[in-house]
């Protein structure tokens, strides 16, 4: 099964390979099986863009909602926050590493002290929605899906992403 799921992976385009990688992000927040599976997907890749090392990062960073040991949520949350970081420092104004951060600091309790990008992503996605710099039609899809739900968007801001 596993040769299968890294064959899977290989076969597609790029483009597919992300979007899969997206959908099983999204699957992989609410389910410990596919956050292993994108987990096991992530870790046969062997030449990471910082895109993909952003997810393997961000997903790292989820397995910490799966386990009750503390001491392994932080060691996930380090080791993922770490190769996110490491992503965004090597592509800045990359919107997909900047919405997965996004992501993170707005889903994770506010005494691992990892808010501080709140402002600056949310401001850099909205102004990318706006000015219409996003042509990837799926990840703009979940951007707006995500930044409609988040609750430290105001409804002024949310408001923005309707402008056509």
């Amino acid at each position: 099964m596993k040769l299968f799921s890294i064959l899977f992976l290989f076969l597609f385009t790029n483009d597919s390979k992300i979007n899969t990688i997206r959908n099983m992000f999204e699957e992989a927040s609410i389910n410990e099986v596919s956050a292993n599976k994108l987990l096991a997907l992530l870790n046969a890749e062997p030449n990471l863009s910082p895109t993909l090392l952003g997810y393997k990062g961000s997903t790292i960073a989820m397995e910490a909602k799966y386990t009750v040991n503390p001491l392994k949520k932080l060691k996930y949350f380090n080791e993922g926050k770490s190769l996110l970081e490491k992503a965004i420092k090597s592509e800045p104004q990359n919107i997909e590493l900047r919405y997965l951060r996004l992501a993170i600091q707005t889903n994770i309790p506010t005494f691992l002290n990892y808010s501080k990008n709140i402002d600056s992503d949310k401001i850099l996605l909205l102004g990318a929605i706006k000015s219409k710099l996003i042509s990837d039609e799926d990840l703009l899809k979940k951007i707006i899906y995500f930044l409609n739900q988040c609750k430290y968007l105001s409804q002024s801001e949310k408001n923005q992403m309707n402008i056509k």
